[in-house]
């Protein structure tokens, strides 16, 4: 997730399903890793906050930068259906995006 950047990018989020070799990441990103929950689910929400405005309302902002932590996170709930309804929520949704992206093509 990025924690330092624009307004409008502030929180945008990336999906790391494997990383296969060492690896640093930049002083301006966050990461989260999860255990017993469906990472897809926590990235599908994570972009829902992003897009939605919520992380660039939380943000501090500094001289055109925008930041996020995790005390401004702290506070974020995050409803966590049980697994099943999870994996459930992802298909659905990667169901529409395919449906939507099939109109697109033919547009």
């Amino acid at each position: 997730m990025s924690t330092a950047n624009s307004r409008e990018l502030v929180g945008k989020c990336v999906l790391i399903n494997d990383i296969n070799q060492d690896t640093t990441f930049g002083g301006f990103l966050m990461t989260l890793r999860v255990q017993g929950v469906n990472p897809h689910y926590i990235h599908l929400v994570l972009k829902y906050l992003f897009i939605s405005g919520i992380f660039a309302e939380l943000a501090n902002q500094t001289t055109n930068i925008a930041n996020l932590n995790t005390a401004l996170l702290g506070p974020v709930e995050i409803k966590i259906p049980p697994l099943r309804e999870q994996s459930r929520i992802v298909e659905e949704v990667n169901r529409v995006f395919k449906v939507i992206d099939s109109i697109r093509s033919i547009t």
